[in-house]
């Protein structure tokens, strides 16, 4: 289990720097999640990590997982959620128990590929969306890929998750390419 944790600091730590350097005129910008604008993006985002962090913690989510949890420092509400989670997953046999969150019952090492996946996915779509794919760690986005092709994607197609797989050429830098295979129109 010391290698996910690893893994998701590592996430962490990646959609951290890209967050970071997002411009203040950027958060209007629009995402890969065509519904979404960077702003929206990053409070789902940090919704999700409280999310995760709460199910550890309590067993169960509490308040509006659409609320704004951003207010007028984006930045700093998402290093509080990152550093929340962060110390969740180090919880003692949390990869043992058996995690309710909201979509269904699972082995707290199921949930933990999907944080991961949130955190790697979500941080690339932020990357894309403000230009600054140069900050993108190529081996993060290769093992994301890896967690991702393992998680038996297709199924959460079918419920709408993800979108059909868009065709990437092979040659793509991996986040291109683990966008693509999660639908996103790169």
């Amino acid at each position: 289990m010391d290698d996910m944790v690893a893994m998701l600091d590592q996430g962490l730590e990646h959609t951290g720097r890209i967050v970071d350097t997002v411009q203040e005129t950027q958060w209007a910008n629009v995402t890969l999640c065509s519904e979404w604008d960077a702003r929206t993006l990053l409070n789902h985002l940090v919704n999700a990590l409280s999310m995760f962090q709460q199910v550890i913690e309590k067993g169960e989510v509490s308040g509006d997982r659409s609320a704004d949890r951003l207010g007028q420092d984006p930045k700093g509400a998402f290093h509080r959620a990152a550093e929340a989670n962060a110390k969740a997953w180090r919880e003692p046999g949390v990869f043992e128990r058996t995690l309710k969150l909201p979509f269904g019952e699972m082995p707290g090492q199921v949930a933990s590929g999907i944080c991961f996946q949130e955190i790697v996915v979500h941080g690339l779509d932020l990357a894309m969306a403000t230009q600054q794919e140069g900050l993108v760690d190529q081996q993060l986005a290769e093992d994301a890929l890896g967690v991702a092709r393992g998680m038996g994607i297709d199924n959460f197609r079918i419920l709408g998750v993800f979108g059909p797989e868009v065709p990437v050429a092979a040659d793509a830098d991996c986040h291109r390419r683990l966008l693509g295979y999660l639908g996103r129109q790169v």
